[in-house]
């Protein structure tokens, strides 16, 4: 089942499809060889328009930050970057919700040219999907809604 999620980017309203069955992408990973994995795509084709940043360099300083936290387990699957870890520690739990978090509210350019970012919740033997891009999109349209009323 496909969900859609309203957002705003640069000021364009853009929709976000994503897969929140509970299965999500395990074509490369299984449920099974994960604890926490986050899934993050650039828009390759707006840094090269933009011209500002080396889209190599962009996602180093994202592999930096995962392994600044202790997470260098990543899988590069075409243009989507997987993090994952298998500790039992919920310590990384709260790792990679920081490295989001950072992501989205501390780097401009990733709120731009970022088009996704799944997170995927394994602790307990359910298979979690969600939408951070769309998460973050939402909370800051109903805060700053508010802020404005």
């Amino acid at each position: 089942m496909s969900n859609t999620y309203e957002s705003i980017m640069g000021g364009l309203n853009e929709a976000i499809e994503f897969d929140n069955s509970g299965k999500g992408d395990h074509s490369i990973l299984s449920h099974s060889e994960y604890r926490y994995k986050l899934e993050i795509e650039l828009d390759e084709n707006m840094i090269i328009k933009d011209n500002k940043y080396e889209i190599q360099a962009l996602r180093q300083r994202i592999i930096e930050r995962f392994a600044d936290l202790g997470i260098v387990e990543m899988v590069e699957i075409g243009r989507t970057m997987k993090f994952v870890n298998n500790d039992y520690d919920y310590d990384y739990y709260a790792r990679f919700g920081r490295i989001a978090t950072e992501l989205y509210y501390k780097q401009k350019w990733f709120r731009r040219y970022a088009i996704k970012m799944l997170w995927y919740n394994n602790a307990n033997g359910e298979n979690h999907c969600e939408n951070m891009l769309a998460a973050f999109r939402t909370y800051d349209l109903k805060f700053y809604h508010s802020e404005s009323i």
